[in-house]
């Protein structure tokens, strides 16, 4: 028998979060649990970018995910291991897609 993923939503709540989120929402997966997130705007990134430092390079994945999320389970954010992995995917859906730079 499979393991119930903790902070699992019903397709109701994600209709709703879907309907008050003007640019999409999406969720992440680690170890079991699983958080959604609203996409971040650039208000979300500036205020990521604010609390960079050498010490601390992290914590802008761990701001932005905060500011950006909607429900599901917290100990992505609450449990060492556990984010550490949701660093890692966070990271991709904050560098966004890259466009292509051609000189003229």
């Amino acid at each position: 028998m499979k393991k119930a993923t903790i902070g699992l939503a019903d397709e109701e709540q994600i209709k709703q979060w879907k309907e008050g989120c003007k640019l999409g929402i999406y969720s992440v997966e680690v170890g079991g649990h699983i958080g959604y997130f609203r996409e971040p705007e650039i208000t979300d990134l500036n205020a990521g970018m604010a609390t960079i430092t050498k010490d601390n390079p992290l914590d802008y994945y761990i701001i932005v995910g905060r500011d950006t999320y909607i429900g599901g389970s917290k100990e992505l954010f609450e449990n060492p291991k556990l984010q550490r992995d949701f660093i890692e995917t966070i990271k991709e859906k904050t560098e966004g897609k890259k466009g292509k730079l051609v000189n003229l």
